[in-house]
């Protein structure tokens, strides 16, 4: 029994031992393997982490990018209701209560054919600037719903919880049991929304609501990440091209954060930044190779409606690519491309003898000097640049023919006062850099950089928020403000640190010397409050600085050394030792290839390089190694002018026609038209019985004292007459017809049946009738490009209709579908001017007022009233080449002639004595001509109204028009005959 049980024992031992062996190879097996599966799960959480975050990132993107879009939609919505808000409200509109008086304006980005952008533009996002003011002055900040534009737009991107409409928070304010109340159209919370006619200086603001953007459709052929440069903004986003359209869509995600962590240098000029752009091809003009921050890596597009878009992109082989895109899709508007150097290009051109021989102006060659060398109106770092001109801002009068008033042209800036200029030449002969990097410099500031160009028109948004943000939020003390141009040239000829020069604005924009936005500029240490530019003694008001300023810069002394600062600026004398010679040399950092900033692989020093060239300015791209030459003598060059030049040189010519009167003479400019009367012009004529007539011009050469004859139309008795008889009371005149650009029709208005007629001017057949009106059609008016005609009706509306043209600018048809309808008059429409060149419609009315609309979007801008309240009718309205709007009104058989500046300024009326039968203004100069019942054709100065010149003419002329570039005056009669008034220099009137 005790030996089983010992024996039991030891076998259980035995068990034990073996189970325990077992247990601790399993549990040594099992640390092993769970070593392993650690490491295992540790890998796998490491790499599910990185999926879940893949996921969760994705998510947040998609979350981001949906949000963004609906606040997008949110604002374009918003921005159509605020839109038809605006039009509703505004003062000729169904719900205005009385004329608007606290409107606010702001620069048009539009630019004219010169490339001047004169037009301002309703500001329905004003910002008084209080905050920036109280900065500058260390006063409390007052409480204000005006808060800035960052603000504004850091609050609606981050205030998610206010469920309101925008349209909600503008209209209530107003809301009351009448209809609206209030003194202000836009509320704070509302302000993001801006309507159409707010979109001039939006960031991605377009000219059209753009209901979305979707190019599903089209093939993509390009697609790169850019930057859009906006004045000193660089908005970040992604440009695409497809088969018909370029797109721009803003990187939100990044913007929101920028504005959420927003820089000094970062200026946000408008609310509406987080809206896309689009453009169909066939709108591009041009394409232009720039740089930007001394990197050839930019674009500048330029559309036919007169705007311009500039883009840079992180590699420039993109710009190019890009370019040679576009370029092959042959946009059927493009007119300039070309990818060689600026100095290049300006060798091509024939600019240099068309400004030698007075064919353009200084001013015109000034502009398209800075245009080629890379200036640009959108990057303010590249502003154009313009000089100074005149040294004598004290005296009570100027003779601009005394050589003694004008400053050197031959020296920059820094270099006209002596002891100055020692100054600089001691500091350029000691300066030495020890790294070698840095060259010697007479001039550590620039003559064009943004803070010149923001402090100048500072008065002007949107350069007074960007003033306020080069200042880091504040405006700068009163005393350094540009307040009084003599003050300003003191400063440049004495300041050691002030040698800029002027910019285009100082020749052709009146507004920016005003404070018409009444921003708070500060008070001087002399007690002296900064308001409106204190003005020369010589001129008495804006307008006539800008008048004598402008002809300073057209005299013939600048004529004769303009030359000599064209090298210093665009020229040889711009670099090397010829500007050491001539005193030129500014700091390395502003020239063109001082720099390969791609190099630097430092990013602090790369930050540092790039904020010295943002904020000290660029030298423009040098055009010419050369000499350049000099302008010819004006007195060999300009050829003598029938309108100015007295009356005994003249040749008169009288046609007889053997028609009844004549309603209409019209001579159409093709083209290829040259300056005189070519070997065969057209001259259209349509007589009361409504027989359209096309004669010939003829040059004859056998005959030196004739210099031309006119063959008659002989089918003119055979013809028949228009299509439709007219309307029982219209009253028949050339306001009812409009000639199309190469003359092969006839558009005529005043039928019975609300039509227009389009009528082939060689056969008289016509060939197409267009309906679309409510009423009888009273006036119609074609635009100087012959794209577009408006018509006016006794109902007081007017309609907008697009002119089909070919590949060589021939008439093919007109669409049958209005572009725009115009609202406002009270009465029937009598005269209509379309100008495309600055993108206005002007209506003159039975109700006495004339009417401004943009005529591509027809939003109202303002109303005229020369007689105020008066019981007038405005009869003929004219716009001169300096965009002065000038009205002739009738009243109890007196009558008037007013000018108003483009952007509303009465600047002269007078009172004449005879009733005028036409009114027109002249293509390329600054006078108006009329005829009157007595037989006399009067020219007046269109700014003064001052009569230049009169002439007596043997029939009453109905209408009269220009030709052969203003040497012949052609006067069609109420007897059925032309007058022809031609200069030439046989001094005896001829009758043919």
């Amino acid at each position: 029994m005790k030996a089983a049980n010992e024996d039991e024992f030891t076998m259980v031992r035995k068990m034990v031992d073996r189970f325990s062996k077992k247990v601790n190879m399993l549990l040594h097996r099992f640390k092993k393997e769970d070593s392993t599966s650690l490491k295992l799960e540790e890998v796998f959480d490491n790499e599910m982490t990185l999926i879940i975050k893949s996921y969760k990132d994705e998510e947040s993107n998609r979350l981001t990018s949906v949000q963004a879009d609906k606040k997008n939609d949110d604002m374009r919505t918003s921005r159509k209701w605020l839109s038809k808000f605006h039009e509703l409200t505004q003062e000729r509109g169904v719900w205005s209560l009385s004329r608007q008086t606290d409107l606010h304006w702001k620069l048009d980005r539009r630019e004219n054919y010169s490339r001047m952008r004169r037009k301002l533009t309703i500001n329905y996002d004003y910002d008084a600037h209080r905050e920036a003011s109280a900065k500058r002055d260390k006063t409390p900040i007052e409480v204000s719903s005006n808060k800035s534009k960052i603000q504004r737009l850091k609050k609606a991107n981050t205030d998610n919880g206010n469920n309101s409409t925008p349209l909600l928070n503008a209209v209530e304010p107003w809301t009351d049991g009448w209809g609206f109340s209030g003194s202000s159209l836009i509320s704070e919370s509302d302000s993001l929304a801006s309507s159409s006619e707010d979109q001039e200086w939006n960031l991605i603001a377009g000219d059209k609501v753009v209901e979305t953007i979707d190019i599903s459709s089209d093939m993509k052929l390009f697609s790169t990440e850019c930057e859009m440069i906006v004045l000193l903004s660089a908005i970040k986003g992604r440009i695409e091209l497809t088969s018909t359209h370029l797109c721009f869509f803003v990187d939100r995600r990044n913007l929101l954060q920028e504005l959420n962590n927003i820089e000094q240098g970062s200026i946000v000029v408008d609310s509406e930044i987080l809206r896309d752009k689009k453009w169909p091809i066939s709108d591009i003009r041009e394409i232009h190779i720039r740089n930007y921050m001394l990197r050839r890596s930019a674009l500048e597009l330029f559309l036919t409606d007169q705007t311009n878009y500039f883009f840079n992109f992180s590699e420039p082989k993109d710009r190019l690519r890009l370019f040679n895109k576009i370029t092959s899709l042959k946009p059927s508007s493009m007119k300039n491309q070309d990818t060689k150097s600026p100095k290049t290009i300006f060798q091509r051109s024939n600019l240099t003898e068309r400004w030698r021989t007075h064919e353009i102006s200084n001013f015109e060659y000034l502009m398209h000097l800075n245009s080629i060398a890379g200036r640009s109106f959108n990057d303010l770092t590249q502003y154009f640049v313009f000089p100074w001109i005149l040294n004598d801002y004290e005296s009570e009068s100027l003779d601009l023919s005394d050589p003694s008033i004008y400053r050197d042209l031959t020296k920059p800036i820094g270099a006209l006062n002596p002891d100055r200029l020692e100054q600089f030449v001691e500091r350029y002969e000691s300066f030495e850099d020890p790294s070698g990097r840095i060259k010697k410099f007479f001039y550590g500031t620039h003559y064009s950089s943004a803070a010149t160009v923001s402090c100048y028109l500072i008065r002007l948004e949107p350069f007074t928020s960007v003033h306020i943000s080069l200042q880091g939020g504040k405006f700068d003390h009163a005393d350094r403000q540009f307040h009084s141009l003599q003050e300003t040239w003191n400063s440049v000829l004495s300041a050691s640190g002030d040698v800029r020069e002027l910019i285009p604005e100082f020749f052709y924009h009146p507004e920016f010397l005003t404070n018409h936005n009444n921003f708070d500029l500060g008070v001087k240490q002399d007690g002296t409050r900064v308001d409106n530019v204190v003005l020369p003694k010589w001129a008495k008001t804006q307008e006539e600085f800008i008048r004598i300023h402008r002809e300073a810069l057209e005299s013939d002394f600048v004529s004769e050394n303009l030359h000599h600062w064209i090298d210093l600026i665009f020229g040889y004398k711009q670099t090397g030792e010829e500007a050491v010679n001539a005193y030129n040399v500014f700091y390395y950092l502003t020239y063109e290839g001082a720099i390969n900033i791609d190099n630097v692989q430092d990013p602090i020093e790369r930050k540092s390089i790039e904020q010295q060239i943002y904020h000290f300015g660029q030298t423009p791209t040098q055009l010419l190694t050369r000499p350049h030459p000099k302008r010819h003598l004006s007195k060999d060059f300009l050829k003598k002018d029938l309108l100015l030049s007295s009356d005994h040189e003249h040749q008169r010519f009288l046609i007889d026609l053997k028609c009844g009167r004549l309603h209409l003479a019209d001579l159409p400019k093709p083209d290829n038209e040259m300056h005189s009367i070519s070997d065969m012009q057209q001259v259209i004529t349509i007589d009361e019985n409504g027989i359209i007539g096309c004669h010939r011009v003829l040059r004859k050469s056998t005959a030196p004292e004739i210099p031309f004859t006119v063959e008659v139309d002989p089918s003119l008795k055979y013809k028949s007459k228009l299509d439709s008889p007219y309307y029982y009371d219209v009253v028949i005149s050339p306001r009812c017809f409009a000639c199309s650009k190469d003359g092969k029709v006839i558009i005529s208005t005043g039928h019975w049946d609300d039509t227009m007629k389009v009528t082939l001017t060689e056969t008289g057949r016509t060939i197409d009738s267009i309906s679309g009106n409510d009423d009888v059609v009273t006036a119609i008016a074609i635009s100087e490009d012959g794209r577009i005609i408006v018509t006016g009706n006794r109902s007081s509306n007017l309609l907008s209709w697009k002119v089909n043209l070919t590949s060589d600018n021939e008439f093919l048809n007109i669409e049958h579908t209005p572009l725009r309808s115009f609202y406002g008059h009270d009465d029937e429409i009598t005269c209509i001017v379309v100008n495309a060149e600055h993108d206005i419609l002007i209506s003159g009315s039975r109700d006495g007022t004339c009417i401004v609309h943009s005529l591509q979007h027809a939003n109202y801008i303002r109303t005229l009233r020369p007689l105020h309240d008066l019981d007038a009718i405005v009869e003929f309205v004219c716009i001169s080449k300096d965009a002065n709007i000038i009205v002739y009104t009738e009243v109890n058989e007196e009558y008037f002639l007013h000018t108003y500046s483009v952007n509303g300024k009465l600047l002269n009326f007078i009172k004449i004595s005879d009733r005028l039968n036409h009114m027109i203004s002249a293509p390329d100069k600054n006078i108006i001509l009329t005829s009157n019942d007595k037989g006399q054709i009067t020219v007046y100065f269109a700014l003064s109204l001052e009569v230049s010149h009169e002439f007596s003419v043997p029939l009453i002329g109905r209408c009269i028009r220009l030709g052969g570039n203003n040497r012949q005056l052609w006067v069609a009669g109420d007897d059925g005959k032309l007058f022809i008034l031609s200069h030439n220099a046989a001094h005896y009137d001829k009758l043919i």
